[in-house]
């Protein structure tokens, strides 16, 4: 294949990835009236029980972007839609591109039982979240950039990335920059204790969590949070080398071509291995002294 082949193969690569999914807000109770309060940065929608949460929220969403768009180096060029909602017992949200950046929270807390039960606040801990994955998604350069600007927003270069670097990311972040987090979480210690000892824990090929086996999903988020810190360690630059990694991502025109290596020195299946190492090493070393 030629380098310009290539390079056309990637452009459409990038512009199906970016398409945007199924929507939910069609399910959604037609009684809402819906309100919309404006910050400097962002678009504050919700419906009627939820405007003290909206204010707060208001508060929270400019705090974060102050302390998440410097690290990342990346500003959305609009001001980003937020959706507060309450259809729902079960506390979520998630984070699209396509048509616009847009961060949907359902105004539910977690319940003791779920992973996400290990924070302070929070609106704050799950708006880390899911703005990461706007400021990392929405984060472009070199050609890809130039192609966004013919083609639109279905150019989105870091919306192709395995799931368990996306949302490894956001844990990192949610953890790094709160007082809780599930990177910290004693649950997380539970799952990799358990997993290491027994000599279970998972190839890198499989962290996505598609399979049968326990805790299916959650190995992107947990194991692939903890991964993230253990990355960082070992990287030259440290805590900018996943900055370094985003960027580099970002402005690349071929996807799933992970920069790892420049990044961080060493491939991700390398630095998977040696870590499962250190686990089993760590916790034995743990269980011994018990």
């Amino acid at each position: 294949m030629t380098r310009r082949a290539a390079a056309l193969l990637g452009l459409l690569l990038l512009a199906l990835g970016g398409l945007p999914g199924e929507t939910e807000a069609a399910s959604w109770d037609p009684a809402l009236r819906w309100n919309t309060l404006y910050t400097e940065n962002f678009a504050i929608h919700f419906h009627q029980g939820e405007t003290e949460l909206a204010i707060e929220l208001a508060h929270v969403t400019e705090e974060v972007h102050a302390i998440l768009s410097p690290y990342l180096e990346w500003k959305p060029f609009r001001r980003t839609q937020v959706v507060i909602v309450d259809p729902t017992d079960g506390a979520n949200g998630y984070a699209s591109s396509v048509p616009n950046n847009t961060i949907v929270l359902y105004a539910v807390q977690p319940t003791p039982d779920s992973s996400l039960d290990n924070y302070e606040n929070w609106l704050w801990a799950i708006f880390v979240h899911e703005y990461t994955h706007t400021l990392q998604i929405d984060m472009i350069g070199g050609l890809p950039r130039v192609a966004r600007a013919v083609l639109g927003r279905m150019i989105m270069p870091n919306a192709v990335m395995p799931r368990w670097l996306t949302e490894g990311f956001a844990v990192y972040t949610e953890t790094r920059f709160t007082t809780g987090g599930r990177g910290r979480s004693t649950y997380t210690d539970m799952l990799l204790r358990s997993a290491a000892l027994d000599r279970a824990l998972p190839p890198i090929d499989t962290l996505e969590g598609y399979g049968q086996r326990w805790p299916r999903g959650q190995l992107r988020y947990l194991h692939g949070g903890r991964f993230h810190f253990e990355v960082e360690r070992r990287a030259p630059n440290g805590d900018r080398a996943w900055v370094d990694f985003h960027q580099r991502h970002g402005r690349g025109i071929i996807p799933f071509f992970l920069p790892a290596k420049k990044s961080f020195g060493l491939t991700f299946s390398r630095m998977w291995k040696d870590w499962k190492v250190d686990l089993a090493a760590h916790y034995q070393a743990e269980a011994d002294r018990l």
